[in-house]
């Protein structure tokens, strides 16, 4: 969509057009003539009793009304072969880039160069032999969209009385938007009834007027559409809060169902808790019992290892008195065989 200006911005320009007409009726008044866009250009560029800062103004807000003063030059081929920066001629040139401009004034008469104002330059493609001339400032790639000059080069003319020696380069920013650019910019939008742009002041009033016309019909029914728009506002804030009201109910449903999940999760914990201690618990009393049995069996084991010792000792001595007892039996056996020999012998 484009952007359209406000009444505040078109009662500028309105006023500096008025200005710049009456600079215009000022300069036809002292010179006697008409100032009128087009022609043919001068060979010799037409004074103008005004500083440089004032044709400075002059040619950022609307530089077609300079084009009856103004004669149209081009660097020298000399000058690009040489490449010497401080030897740079330009001469008079029908299709040349560039303005020399020539003022008159208290100080003096001095020589300006402009960059071509009433032809579309591909500054970018030019942009080393721009260099040559002016100071360059900003982003390049904005040159071809617009710039700002500050302040022209100044140049001395030559004997010939068709050419020029450049002096002192001048200083051009890239990329910056000044209200006269905005303006401009609008004006190059504006086209008259037969479709074509104006091509003087006069004629330029009265298309910006039509298009003052066309931008309030055009404000009218934005206005219109911002009507509109505050309607969809309020149905879409309607919208909007039954959303929140339906994000309420399940935010609580949400808030439900997590207590309900928390009460479960502290009821399953505390049963594990529970679990896990009497789990414990009865570990414990194991452990308590196995530990009991453990001594009864080290206990055991001490008397078993007692007794046993004991029916040991006891076995021992029933082995040492069963020997005294054969030994006791054997000399027994002797002694009776021995009475018995002595009876059957006595006999």
């Amino acid at each position: 969509m484009p952007e359209f200006i406000s009444e505040s911005e078109l009662q500028s320009i309105y006023q500096k057009l008025q200005q710049l007409q009456q600079k215009v009726n000022q300069l036809e008044q002292r010179y006697q003539t008409t100032i009128v866009a087009g022609g043919s250009s001068n060979i010799q560029p037409q004074p103008l009793t005004i500083g440089w800062k004032e044709l400075v103004n002059i040619y950022n807000y609307a530089p077609q009304i300079l084009l009856a003063y103004v004669t149209p030059v081009a660097v020298t081929a000399e000058t690009y072969r040489q490449q010497n920066p401080q030897e740079v001629v330009l001469e008079y040139s029908v299709n040349g880039y560039y303005w020399a401009v020539l003022t008159e004034t208290d100080a003096g008469k001095s020589y300006w160069l402009f960059p071509h104002g009433g032809k579309r330059i591909n500054f970018n493609r030019l942009r080393h032999h721009l260099e040559l001339l002016f100071d360059l400032q900003g982003d390049s790639r904005y040159l071809n969209i617009n710039f700002s000059l500050e302040k022209p080069a100044q140049l001395r003319i030559l004997p010939s009385g068709t050419s020029w020696q450049l002096v002192t380069k001048g200083y051009i920013i890239s990329g910056k938007i000044s209200p006269a650019q905005k303006i401009l910019s609008e004006i190059e939008n504006i086209r008259d009834s037969q479709g074509k742009i104006p091509t003087s002041l006069n004629s330029l009033i009265e298309a910006l007027q039509q298009y003052h016309h066309l931008n309030r019909d055009i404000n009218e029914e934005i206005e219109k559409l911002k009507g509109d728009t505050e309607k969809l506002k309020d149905a879409l804030a309607k919208a909007v809060d039954k959303l929140i009201e339906q994000k309420s109910s399940l935010g609580k449903l949400q808030d439900f169902l997590e207590e309900k999940i928390r009460e479960g999760l502290d009821r399953a914990e505390k049963s594990v808790q529970l679990l896990s201690s009497n789990q414990e618990i009865a570990l414990t009393a194991i452990t308590r019992q196995s530990s009991e049995l453990e001594n009864k069996i080290v206990q055991l084991d001490y008397q078993l290892a007692a007794k046993l010792q004991q029916q040991d000792r006891l076995i021992q001595s029933l082995k040492k008195s069963l020997q005294g007892l054969f030994f006791l039996i054997m000399f027994l056996l002797a002694l009776m065989l021995a009475v018995g020999v002595a009876i059957f012998l006595g006999g």
